[in-house]
């Protein structure tokens, strides 16, 4: 069981299961949480492929995520969504939103659970070689 901090608790609508009332995401906020965390998904490989399916869908929504971001309180947010947005080419939204402007100067791990031996100065972010080749 994971405990969430309460500031962390928004962008939820409760759905009933039967007798139980469930909070449920919203699509960009389900994004933000796998940004935050990787782990609960897999790792930055899946919460790569869900951000393409995000990117894709009717939910889309770049100003909300941010200011989802903004809520969470984990400047890691920004240094992995960042890095994955020039990953993808998707470099103008990097500089539309400022990111690399809210990130903070300590070193943080790009993909928790993998073993991340380069230093991207850009992003302050420790992340795996393999994530370096997909720019070749």
């Amino acid at each position: 069981m994971k405990t969430i901090a309460s500031h962390k608790n928004f962008g939820t609508k409760n759905v009933w299961r039967g007798n139980v009332k469930v909070p449920v995401s919203d699509a960009t906020k389900t994004m933000i949480d796998i940004l935050d965390d990787p782990t609960v998904v897999g790792g930055m490989r899946i919460v790569q492929d869900v951000f393409l399916e995000y990117k894709k869908s009717k939910y889309l929504d770049l100003d909300k995520l941010i200011s989802y971001a903004e809520k969470m309180n984990n400047k890691t947010i920004f240094k992995r969504f960042g890095f994955l947005l020039e990953v993808l080419n998707l470099g103008k939204c990097v500089e539309k939103y400022d990111l690399a402007g809210k990130i903070s100067s300590g070193y943080t791990v790009f993909d928790p659970g993998v073993k991340c031996d380069r230093i991207i100065r850009r992003w302050n972010l420790r992340v795996p070689e393999i994530w370096l080749k997909k720019n070749d």
